[in-house]
């Protein structure tokens, strides 16, 4: 029998599998893609951080191009080592 904790990361597991094959998130996906809570983004998305479309004027989608390149910003270069 599966724990339910172990059922949770299956869960987790899957979902993030179907994610990895969009182009385009919903708000909650890319709460699970990113980490950040869904509260989190919408902050964000306030305050001009990240642009989420909401073509239906109700749920908010962002592209995951858009996203990936957010959670790059700021990672040291391959290179710069003075953050060693």
């Amino acid at each position: 029998m599966i724990s339910k904790e172990n059922e949770l990361e299956l869960e987790n597991a899957i979902k993030l599998f179907a994610i990895n094959s969009k182009a385009t998130l919903s708000l909650n996906e890319a709460s699970i893609y990113s980490g950040f809570s869904e509260s989190h983004l919408r902050l964000l998305n306030k305050n001009g951080t990240l642009f989420f479309s909401q073509p239906t004027g109700k749920k908010l989608f962002i592209s995951k191009v858009e996203l990936d390149s957010f959670l790059q910003q700021n990672t040291p270069s391959s290179l710069d080592t003075s953050y060693l």
